[in-house]
């Protein structure tokens, strides 16, 4: 997942983030990366830098961090445009924000945990 990020941003009070997951393989996995989110389970980002400034397509891009909506609506939203997707919720602490996304719609975090079901989005 690419993310263009707002580096003005510097925390979030945020706590209940959202991400969308996707069952296409067998096993629920996240939409974009195919990682598990077992359940109560801390997951922590993969090493390296939380993001990158690219010259070329002039922007400032998260790059090593959790990503996640920041609200329900939001993953949604995204969750609709995939067959056989789901949608789950995470708690996360405020300490943990690494950047937000230009449009605010997205975040990145260095932990979090899964703390609800998986819940199927219906195609509209």
């Amino acid at each position: 997942m690419c993310m263009r990020i707002d580096l003005s941003v510097e925390s979030l009070n945020k706590r209940v983030v959202w991400k969308v997951f996707d069952k296409s393989s067998g096993a629920i996995r996240s939409l974009f990366e195919y990682a598990e989110y077992p359940k109560r389970k801390l997951v922590v980002r993969s090493e390296g830098p939380t993001y990158v400034i690219d010259d070329l397509y002039r922007g400032t891009f998260a790059h090593h961090g959790l990503y996640f909506y920041t609200s329900k609506a939001a993953a949604l939203e995204e969750a609709k445009r995939w067959e056989g997707s789901y949608i789950a919720k995470f708690k996360v602490i405020p300490k943990d924000f690494l950047h937000a996304s230009e449009d605010g719609d997205r975040a990145t975090y260095e932990r979090a945990w899964r703390v609800g079901n998986y819940i199927k989005v219906r195609d509209e």
